[in-house]
């Protein structure tokens, strides 16, 4: 793995990266094989690489400085494949996420962020391609990992419409919706030690082999549910949104290394 090579890449899109050995790490949790975080140094937000095995191949494929977006891609030889990661800076921070292997490029990495829906709904719309990344265009508007696809024939029963509800995925910050409405889905209780939601069956089956676990604070959420979303929505690290009508609210595909769920 040539360091410096790396180290230059991020540079061209305007991102420091930090390289290092798993060693390194005195507290927390050491991975397996790597690692790859934002984190914040003295020299402000910063992608951090932890390394922990002898001969990892890390390169970048592709790079848009103008756009500050590039491809990383991970070869492991304790993973069964390679995997691919989008690394980016959207709005006021960077990001990085897991994007499908057939991805070659920045664009395509940014098509496979895409859940279907959206894709379908793009075409619909003939959004050009110089459109089809913007936070705004005919198809969908987004805000960080969500986006918003227009409804125009939903018509809820306004006494299921809630007010200032939170729509977020695993234990991330959650984003606020002025109006929501949600169809089907399954109750789940959540709590911090368990940000993804357990069922009612796991949660009988946890509080019957610890009490304990009962003192949290656990509150009822609904795991993947079909969700609209209108009026302001806001998020502390995105501008906030006006969604005009009611709009479909769909995660996007990125992969991750741990189980995450929709809820809201």
């Amino acid at each position: 793995m040539d360091t410096s090579l790396l180290t230059s890449k991020f540079r061209q899109i305007g991102a420091n990266l930090r390289v290092r050995s798993a060693n390194e790490i005195r507290f927390g949790r050491r991975p397996r094989d790597y690692s790859i975080d934002i984190i914040t140094t003295r020299k402000g937000e910063t992608f951090d690489l932890v390394v922990a095995e002898e001969g990892l191949n890390v390169r970048v494929l592709d790079a848009d400085p103008a756009d500050r977006h590039l491809l990383l891609m991970v070869d492991s030889s304790t993973a069964p494949t390679r995997r691919k990661f989008l690394c980016g800076h959207d709005e006021r921070h960077w990001f990085v996420a897991g994007v499908a292997n057939s991805a070659s490029s920045v664009r395509q990495a940014k098509e496979a962020l895409k859940p279907q829906a959206v894709l379908e709904q793009q075409a619909r719309a003939r959004v050009s391609a110089k459109k089809r990344h913007r936070r705004h265009n005919a198809a969908f508007t987004r805000q960080g990992e969500w986006f918003f696809v227009p409804a125009p024939d939903l018509n809820p029963d306004k006494r299921l419409i809630l007010h200032g509800e939170h729509i977020r995925r695993g234990g991330g910050k959650p984003h606020v919706a002025e109006f929501l409405f949600r169809l089907g889905g399954v109750p789940v209780r959540v709590c911090r030690q368990y940000p993804n939601g357990l069922m009612e069956s796991e949660y009988v089956a946890l509080i019957r082999h610890d009490p304990d676990m009962a003192k949290l604070h656990w509150t009822t959420m609904v795991q993947e549910p079909e969700a609209f979303a209108k009026g302001r929505v806001r998020h502390p690290d995105h501008k906030a949104i006006m969604l005009r009508g009611w709009h479909r609210i769909l995660p996007n595909t990125e992969i991750r290394t741990t189980r995450v769920a929709f809820l809201d």
